[in-house]
């Protein structure tokens, strides 16, 4: 696993990135509750097009693996913004 990372650090870089700026942007909008919702569904966009992304350039993308990143997406976006609209 260790031995992947290393040699597609780039990818992990671009991934790790974007979730962090998605982060900040989802708890630096604490006011403001529609941006927020747009930041979630956007951090969850580009983690289901980076997974796929990723997957077709290593050309093991399957439907299988598209499905398992949609349905990861859609959970944490679903998760995130139950608790933007309990707040």
């Amino acid at each position: 696993m260790l031995k992947e990372i290393v040699k597609n650090r780039v990818y992990y870089l671009v991934l790790l990135s974007g979730l962090v700026l998605g982060l900040v942007a989802f708890f630096g909008l604490f006011g403001l509750p529609s941006l927020r919702q747009e930041a979630v569904v956007g951090l969850c966009a580009f983690y289901f097009f980076w997974g796929v992304g990723h997957h077709l350039l290593e050309h093991d993308l399957h439907f299988k693996v598209v499905l398992e990143y949609f349905l990861v997406a859609s959970i944490a976006c679903l998760v995130l913004l139950s608790l933007i609209w309990r707040a």
